[in-house]
């Protein structure tokens, strides 16, 4: 557990040893917590909206224009309309949390909980739709195996890419802000 601001004190009544948390401290933790969580929302936010209207842009303005381009560049733009829906519907629900210690934490959990979220569909909702008319492209113009694996391996890698990030750093992410949440339920309620 992150309480390095804990602060040892005796009581004088019981005669034995507290610990007493510096509220400044663990405060300015918790708004460091939701300021990540908060940046990590925006930066794949932003960071899949570009991906998925540049390679829409590439992809008509680079390659000849086929039925299959075309397809890939609608499911490209409509990708980037669910990542902006998602967001506004994130943001909208970003409001009710409180300002307290607590809410700081429940509001960080919710972000998070997002991003697990969005991995675990990652799949669905960007590998699929975006590989149907990729492998339509491909054997549409007879590629050669050489690219078919290229293409192949490079949604694998996708998918594994993420399936990591979820496991190594957005579930233990979750786990430490539920940590700290249990401990400040167990605190007293004047924080």
């Amino acid at each position: 557990m992150e309480f390095e601001e804990m602060t040892k004190i005796w009581d004088q009544q019981t005669k034995k040893t507290m610990f007493v948390i510096n509220e400044k401290a663990l405060n300015n933790r918790i708004k460091a917590k939701l300021r990540g969580s908060e940046r990590m929302n925006n930066i794949n936010d932003f960071g899949l909206i570009a991906i998925s209207i540049c390679t829409a842009a590439m992809v008509l303005i680079i390659k000849t224009i086929s039925t299959w381009n075309l397809v890939t560049a609608v499911i490209l733009l409509l990708i980037s309309f669910y990542i902006i829906a998602n967001r506004l519907r994130r943001e909208k629900r970003s409001r009710q949390f409180d300002l307290s210690l607590l809410g700081g934490v429940n509001h960080a959990i919710e972000n998070i909980n997002f991003e697990i979220r969005r991995s675990k569909t990652f799949i669905l909702w960007f590998l699929l739709p975006l590989s149907v008319p990729s492998f339509m492209n491909l054997a549409q113009k007879e590629a050669s195996i050489w690219i078919w694996l290229l293409v192949i391996g490079g949604f694998f890698l996708a998918y594994f890419v993420t399936r990591l990030g979820l496991q190594r750093s957005l579930i233990p992410k979750k786990r430490n802000l539920e940590i700290l949440k249990e401990k400040l339920l167990e605190a007293p309620q004047d924080i």
